[in-house]
């Protein structure tokens, strides 16, 4: 699933790799003509470890609400409040709470597949 923003560039040809870093890199770079800040997030079961690119910030979190709150103020304050963008990736049904909460929330995101190829996306 791939929640758009206002992307109006397309990506230089080519892009090679399936791999989670070249899908980042290609979302980063799409992304971060609206944002300031990409975090990225590793989904577990029970846990969520966020990361702060630009802030080189990480920390763990509950995969639960009260931890999606916690996390969403632990990265306003790391941002200083400057306009962030999420990417995780799909792992179904531990990624999909976390989804559901940033779309009631109207946070801007993007979930990965990386069971489809990096082209399908865009």
């Amino acid at each position: 699933m791939l929640h758009r923003t206002n992307w109006n560039t397309r990506l230089p040809e080519p892009v090679k790799g399936n791999s989670l870093c070249d899908t980042i890199l290609i979302i980063k770079y799409k992304s971060m003509k609206n944002y300031e800040e990409v975090v990225g997030i590793d989904v577990s079961k029970k846990t969520i470890d966020v990361s702060c690119h630009l802030a080189q910030q990480h920390h763990v979190f509950t995969n639960d609400v009260k931890g999606y709150q916690s996390m969403i103020n632990w990265v306003f304050k790391q941002t200083k409040g400057v306009s962030v963008f999420y990417c995780f990736e799909n792992t179904g049904n531990y990624s999909l709470k976390l989804a559901s909460y940033l779309s009631l929330k109207g946070i801007a995101y993007v979930e990965v597949d990386l069971q489809q190829k990096v082209g399908h996306f865009f």
